[in-house]
């Protein structure tokens, strides 16, 4: 009853001697480039012929040496930690919070509140689209604010909910 589907799901005895042979050529091509690489001797470069052009290249762009960069990298860290600190107390300072009302803040405000120009403009743009602060918790819609952030800011969020439409909470 089943011999057409016998003929077609069945394999001759060439037809299996081929899968063999297929699938031990497949391994030897897959295992080939390991062993060469394994098999193969390291070759060093010459470096002498290009030293010069290396030396020449440094001199004019002044490029340190490995030894001079190592010398120079405790010097950076120092140098990087003074500068880190005064740049942190410089950002501290730009920062003040103060009582806001969201929906009527502009860019600058957001920007003194600690948000980058670029995070105060997508903030602006969500509210020109239409977007509205109804309650505080309404900031974590944001995609530029993070909770960190949003906690700090919390207790400084006055929105003046007469100035604003009343929501239809039929529609949810």
């Amino acid at each position: 009853m089943f011999k057409w589907l016998e003929q077609y799901f069945t394999f001759s005895r060439t037809e299996r001697n081929a899968i063999v042979v297929l699938l031990l050529l497949s391994l030897v091509v897959f295992i080939a480039p390991g062993v060469y690489r394994y098999l193969k001797p390291v070759q060093h470069a010459d470096n002498s012929k290009y030293e010069k052009e290396i030396e020449a290249f440094a001199h004019n762009n002044h490029v340190l040496t490995p030894e001079e960069e190592i010398a120079d990298t405790a010097s950076v860290k120092r140098d990087s930690l003074s500068t880190d600190s005064s740049q942190v107390k410089k950002i501290k300072r730009q920062l003040s919070y103060f009582e806001f009302d969201p929906n009527k803040i502009g860019v600058k405000e957001w920007v003194l509140l600690g948000f980058t120009e670029k995070q105060a403009e997508s903030i602006e743009k969500y509210k020109v689209k239409g977007g509205k602060f109804y309650r505080p918790q309404d900031l974590m819609r944001l995609y530029v604010m993070d909770e960190e952030h949003y906690y700090k800011l919390k207790p400084f969020v006055k929105i003046d909910v007469s100035a604003l439409p009343k929501r239809n909470y039929d529609k949810y």
